[in-house]
C-alpha cells in the first residue's frame, strides 16, 4: 500500500464481481497521481469474495476489508475513506470506471485550485453510450442541458465524486443511519454549513454501466429509504413540524400514486421514530440546522425560486417514479 497517497479511492463491493475488478483497474490506471485504493466487501457471496481476494493479492496499491454485511452506502463510504489518510477522497461506484487515465489528477487539481470546494460532483456518462446517465442526474431539472458546463450546486451523485478529508472529517462523515438514498445531501449540507461549496464539474466523469444486479429497485423498498431518509434529513436540518407533515403527507400521496402507498407509510413511520431518537440524543445538533446562510445558498443554486409552485406540488404527489 502506498505509503503518502495524494488520493484515496474508494469503492464498496457488493457482487458485481466483474464490475468490481474493472473498477478497480479503472483506479490502478491513472496517472500522475499518488493513489490508494480502498475496497469495502458488504456481503458478497462466498465464491465472489474470494475471487475479488485473489483479484486484490498481488497488488499492493489495492486493500480489501470484507465486512461480511452490508452497511449501506453511508456506513461503508464511512469505513472505507477512514481506512485512508489522504487529503482527497474519491468514491466510484463499483458498476463504473474512470473516463480517462487522468481523472484523478484533474480532481485533485480542482480541489487545490478552489480551497473553498468541499467537494466536486463528476458527469456521469452511460458506459456504454457515452452520454449522460439520466439515472444519475442529482441536481435540478433545469440545468440538465448544461450537462457541459460548470455550475455551483448543493449536492454531488454517488456514482462518481472527490471529497476534501478536511470537509468530510469537519462534518462528521456520512450519517450510517441513513443507509441508502440521500446520505449525499445531508452530508452535504453540512459541509455548506461549514462555509465550504460543492460544485459540478464536467471536465471530470466515470463511465457508469447502471448494472441491474445488486440494485434496489422502487418496489423493493426503495421508496421507503427516500421517504424515511427525506423526512429525517428535513428534521435535523432545523424544519419546523408543520412543512415536515406537508412533506410527509405529499410523498404519501405520490407512494400511492405509484403503487407503494404500504412503502411510503412505513417510511413516515420510521422516519418518526428517528427523529424522536435524534432529538434525545446527545450528540451536537448544531452542525446539522442549516444556517441562514447556507439556506440563501441552497435556494440560490437549488432554483426552486423558479419553479412554479403547482409544478413543485405536482412533482411531489402525481408524478410516476423515473
Amino acid at each position: 500500500m502506498s505509503e503518502a497517497a495524494d488520493v484515496d479511492v474508494i469503492i464498496l463491493s457488493w457482487d458485481r464481481l466483474e464490475d468490481t475488478m474493472a473498477a478497480i483497474t479503472s483506479a490502478l490506471e491513472q496517472e500522475g497521481i499518488s493513489r490508494a485504493v480502498w475496497v469495502v466487501d458488504q456481503g458478497s457471496a462466498a465464491e465472489n469474495l474470494a475471487a475479488l481476494k485473489d483479484f486484490v493479492a498481488d497488488k499492493r496499491d489495492v486493500c480489501l476489508q470484507s465486512l461480511g454485511k452490508n452497511t449501506g452506502c453511508a456506513g461503508g463510504r464511512n469505513i472505507a475513506s477512514r481506512m485512508g489518510t489522504a487529503p482527497y477522497i474519491v468514491a466510484l461506484d463499483n458498476d463504473a470506471v474512470f473516463a480517462d487515465t487522468q481523472t484523478l489528477a484533474k480532481a485533485v487539481s480542482y480541489l487545490e485550485r478552489e480551497k473553498d470546494l468541499a467537494a466536486i460532483g463528476f458527469r456521469i456518462l452511460n458506459y456504454f453510450t457515452k452520454v449522460d446517465d439520466e439515472t444519475s442526474w442529482g441536481y435540478p431539472d433545469a440545468l440538465r442541458p448544461k450537462s457541459g458546463e460548470e455550475f455551483y450546486t448543493t449536492r454531488f451523485v454517488g456514482a462518481g465524486h472527490a471529497i476534501r478529508r478536511a470537509a468530510f472529517e469537519a462534518a462528521g462523515g456520512y450519517d450510517a443511519d441513513l443507509f441508502i438514498f440521500l446520505e449525499e445531501l445531508d452530508l452535504c449540507y453540512r459541509m455548506l454549513n461549514l462555509g465550504y461549496k460543492i460544485k459540478y464539474v464536467p471536465d471530470v466523469a466515470v463511465l457508469h454501466k447502471v448494472s441491474p444486479e445488486a440494485r434496489l429497485r422502487w418496489d423493493k423498498d426503495r421508496y421507503y429509504y427516500t421517504v424515511r431518509n427525506r423526512l429525517y434529513i428535513h428534521y435535523k436540518s432545523g424544519t419546523g413540524w408543520p412543512r415536515i407533515i406537508v412533506s410527509a403527507v405529499m410523498r404519501v400521496i405520490k407512494g400511492a400514486y405509484n403503487g407503494l402507498l404500504v412503502q411510503s407509510l412505513k417510511g413516515v413511520v420510521d422516519a418518526i421514530g428517528m427523529c424522536i431518537r435524534f432529538a434525545a440524543s446527545p450528540q451536537d445538533k448544531a452542525i446539522y440546522r442549516l444556517s441562514e446562510d447556507t439556506k440563501r445558498y441552497i435556494r440560490k443554486y437549488d432554483l426552486k425560486d423558479q419553479v412554479p409552485l403547482w409544478q413543485q406540488i405536482h412533482r411531489h404527489t402525481i408524478s410516476k417514479l423515473p
